[in-house]
């Protein structure tokens, strides 16, 4: 699937959410695979600078953690202007990654993550979606 279908499912995915500023899509190396970014967002050339050397850091912590990429569900972080909550998913070699002001509600932002996760999977070119489960061992395709 090309660039196009999935900025399509961002935007798809954004449609149900407020206030949302940025959604990215990036591999395990922090290369943009797709984004969609709010009309209204007036991000400047340095607060940009400090969103991706966040987004690399983190990134990097998770190559690091013992406790490896795909067992974490997400990460919230507190930033100056808001949150920013990195999905990984393919496990672990993607990461959904979403930068909300403060007013944003993280519940649906997390939960639009989870909701959309396959989808993007699908669509990234080489990847191969997870199995999805239940909580209760059943494996949902």
């Amino acid at each position: 699937m090309s660039d196009l279908i999935m900025k399509d499912i961002l935007s798809e995915m954004v449609g149900g959410l407020t206030g949302i500023r940025l959604i990215a899509i990036l591999d395990i190396d922090s290369m943009l695979l797709a984004s969609w970014e709010s009309p209204d967002n007036n991000l400047s050339p340095e607060g940009l600078g400090g969103f991706v050397q966040q987004v690399n850091s983190t990134i990097k912590s998770f190559k690091q953690s013992a406790t490896g990429l795909n067992r974490l569900n997400d990460v919230i972080l507190n930033t100056s202007s808001g949150y920013m909550l990195l999905k990984p998913i393919c496990n672990g070699a993607c990461f959904i990654v979403v930068d909300a002001p403060r007013a944003a509600s993280l519940g649906e932002i997390r939960m639009a993550c989870n909701n959309y996760a396959p989808l993007l999977e699908q669509a990234i070119p080489g990847q191969v979606p997870e199995p999805q489960s239940d909580k209760i061992e059943t494996i949902v395709p």
